[in-house]
């Protein structure tokens, strides 16, 4: 299930690990605070803080600082496969079906045990077999959900979520913006990586005029 991989990519990914420890401490180094942690929510506005000087944004700095410090880090966005996946999922819709289907089901059972208090035909025993496979496969759906979401409180937790800001945490909304922050590093962190580029051609070519 994509929604079980992508936490386990935010989990084990070494450069997101990395970044958001860099991400504290450049934050904490613009405003002048310190902050010992802080939510995903905050990722949403990593574009919009900007130094000071250079107006450059919180997201310019944490790449410009993990090419300078972590090289071997990747550009974050070709990790999140699964998390780019999830944001696009309504889980909420998603967990409502299921409870809709569990609710059909038992209707259905309740409706076939009005229309054939006496009716031992072939085709009662075919529908009673087809509602028990339904029952069995919701079932095993449930402890699917009930598993997936005990696993997502626990990471919510892991990333410094209140238990009684648990609740108001929908997947979708959390892998989204943490698609766009990686999406936006990606691209930020390939800017400069040009920019660098291009300062190395000028400068052999400085060197070349200079030969000359």
């Amino acid at each position: 299930m994509d929604l079980q991989l992508a936490m386990k990519e935010m989990e084990e990914s070494k450069t997101f690990r990395k970044a958001m420890s860099i991400f504290l401490a450049i934050g904490n180094s613009l405003s002048g605070t310190e902050i010992k942690g802080f939510q995903l929510d905050y990722l949403a506005k990593a574009s919009e803080v900007k130094d000071p000087v250079y107006k450059h944004t919180l997201t310019y700095h944490l790449a410009e600082y993990m090419l300078e410090h972590y090289p071997e880090g990747t550009d974050l966005y070709t990790e999140f496969g699964a998390v780019a996946r999830s944001a696009r999922v309504d889980y909420k819709e998603l967990f409502d079906n299921l409870k809709r289907l569990e609710k059909e089901c038992k209707a259905s059972w309740d409706y076939l045990a009005k229309i054939s208090k006496n009716d031992n035909s072939s085709m009662r025993q075919k529908i009673n077999d087809y509602l028990t496979d339904v029952a069995q496969r919701i079932h095993q759906l449930n402890t699917i959900h009930n598993v997936t979401i005990n696993r997502w409180h626990a990471f919510l937790l892991y990333f410094g979520y209140a238990v009684n800001e648990i609740p108001d945490q929908n997947p979708n909304d959390v892998f989204k913006m943490v698609t766009e922050f990686a999406l936006e590093y990606r691209t930020t962190r390939e800017k400069i990586l040009q920019q660098r580029k291009r300062m190395a051609e000028k400068r052999e070519r400085n060197k070349t005029r200079r030969v000359d």
